[in-house]
């Protein structure tokens, strides 16, 4: 390997302090285009290596670095941490240990008594190089056990084989414990069998071991005490937090079960949700508090809009995606919703092919176009009536600036223009099952077609007779202004007849009334007797 010049002091690669790679990186503490020099916190021994300074904590001289301490008799004069470990390398402050030893978690030991970074397998002692095991153990790491029936468990334990799980290598599968060494388990509360892998009488499998029956409140219950507390070895559940009842399934006082099964304080429910399903309720000062959605406000409701939003459709919508143009969050055309989470500033979020502010717009430069039924899609899908795939598909994007029409069942064509066999074309161009088709319309123009197991048939409107492809009523109707309602159009009801009665009976009351009346008002005429007159002079003058 070819290894750069400039790496070299003295004839030592980085001066036996650092790995050349294009250059020199050196070990901690040591600096310099060569690793020739120490660095500011550390000091250099009188041969040549960079030990770290102490430092002052707590008003005394200590050393940060794992395995050492600050000594004053290395460099004269000069505090610098040694590793206390004696085995440990001095130029690698503490993190090595020198050729012929292993770091295990009892510092450096001779690695002739390390086995996967242990002493002696955790079975014996290190003593001249070599592993002195304990009495039911053996091998040259103590790795393996002494007697021929014994295994040893992944812990390190030597155990009859009886107990011992051979390819997990726990015992008693970690629900008992192996009694008297007679290769037999003790099984836990609720559990069974040779190894204790088993459950007990009384008790089901859950969560990777076993719980009582009892804490199961029925028996398709996947989760013990409602998924709100414990279940003991005794089959009693034990609640946690505000769930109370023999099940947990139910709620202290001063709090309320909302829809999702969890008990929420009475200050945050708002029509049986919590905080109106618009916010969570939290604990703050002893107090139960609504946190609300983004929009929504009231400490204990969360039923009113903030400034700056909306009420729609029982929503509150940001009035920056509220255009004049349609009362629909963006014209209905896309989503409101957060665009800069920095600066918390909400805006619409458009469909495809719709642009603007507000989505009101069609991206005519991307190649999309109004239709006639108001809505914007790719030209690709727009067929001669000017619909989006003729009303019997949708537009799908396939790649880049490729679309293409994907028909409902029943159509096909480029646009979906034509039906397939079995089903009857519309007026409008829709395609719908010749079973349903009646007067020329879906369903007589009463009802729906759907699909019902194999086949299809009328769902009707109102009280129309899905049997008769909602053409005619049900039994009991009769069709009146092209509606089904109640009674028989042929033969009147005993209800209707007495209300003819009534009607006839009160007008001619009212008939007779009115000539009663004019005959009290007619004038009598002047009278035929003759009235007498009495003449009388007076004075010459005639009176009467």
């Amino acid at each position: 390997m070819c290894v750069s010049d400039q790496c070299f002091n003295a004839g030592r690669l980085c001066s036996g302090h650092g790995i050349c790679d294009s250059g020199c990186e050196c070990f901690s503490f040591y600096t310099g285009e060569t690793c020739n020099a120490c660095t500011e916190d550390s000091v250099r021994t009188a041969d040549g290596f960079c030990l770290r300074a102490c430092r002052e904590m707590n008003g005394k001289l200590q050393c940060p670095l794992f395995g050492s301490k600050c000594s004053q008799t290395v460099v004269p004069g000069r505090n610098v941490c040694v590793c206390e470990d004696k085995k440990s390398d001095l130029d690698h402050n503490c993190l090595t240990c020198q050729e012929g030893y292993s770091k295990t978690g009892e510092g450096c030991v001779v690695s002739t008594c390390v086995h996967n970074h242990t002493v002696c397998s955790g079975k014996g002692t290190c003593q001249n190089g070599s592993c002195a095991c304990n009495a039911d153990s053996g091998g040259l790491w103590c790795e393996r056990c002494q007697g021929a029936a014994d295994i040893m468990t992944n812990d390190g334990r030597c155990l009859p084989a009886g107990c011992v799980d051979l390819n997990s290598g726990i015992e008693c599968f970690g629900n008992g414990s192996c009694a008297g060494g007679h290769g037999v388990c003790a099984c836990n509360t609720g559990y069974s069998g040779k190894q204790c892998g088993d459950c007990g009488p009384g008790f089901k499998h859950y969560n990777g071991g076993c719980a009582a029956e009892a804490c199961f409140q029925n028996r398709t219950d996947q989760e013990p005490c409602s998924s709100n507390g414990t279940c003991s070895q005794f089959g009693e559940c034990e609640c946690s937090g505000i769930s109370g009842g023999s099940f947990c399934d139910e709620c202290v006082s001063g709090f309320q079960k909302v829809s999702n099964g969890g008990c929420i304080s009475v200050d945050c429910i708002v029509s049986a949700a919590q905080c109106n399903d618009k916010g969570f309720c939290i604990h703050i000062n002893e107090d139960f508090r609504c946190l609300c959605q983004n929009g929504y406000s009231g400490n204990t409701n969360c039923v009113d809009c903030e400034e700056g939003y909306q009420l729609i459709t029982g929503e509150c919508i940001s009035i920056s995606c509220i255009g004049r143009a349609s009362p629909l969050p963006c014209s209905g055309n896309g989503t409101c919703q957060v665009l800069d989470f920095v600066n918390d500033i909400e805006g619409c979020a458009c469909q495809p092919g719709f642009i603007g502010r507000f989505c009101d717009d069609c991206d005519t430069e991307k190649g999309f176009s109004w239709t006639n039924n108001h809505t914007c899609a790719n030209k690709a899908c727009i067929g001669r009536d000017g619909y989006e795939c003729a009303g019997n598909g949708e537009c799908v994007h396939i790649y880049e600036q490729v679309f293409e029409c994907r028909c409902q069942a029943g159509a096909n064509g480029k646009f979906c223009h034509d039906c397939n066999e079995g089903f009857f074309k519309l007026r409008e161009g829709k395609c719908v099952f010749e079973s349903c088709i009646s007067e020329a319309q879906e369903c007589a123009g009463n009802g729906h077609c759907r699909q019902l197991g194999l086949s299809h048939r009328c769902i009707c409107e109102g009280q129309f007779d899905s049997e008769t492809n909602c053409k005619s009523c049900l039994s009991g109707y009769s069709l009146v202004g092209g509606r089904c309602q109640e009674g028989n159009g042929n033969k009147l009801s005993g209800g209707a007849i007495a209300g003819i009665v009534i009607g006839v009976l009160a007008l001619l009351a009212l008939i007779f009334l009115i000539v009663f009346v004019a005959m009290r008002r007619k004038p009598t005429g002047p009278s035929k007797a003759k009235s007498s007159v009495t003449k009388d002079t007076v004075g010459g003058q005639r009176f009467i």
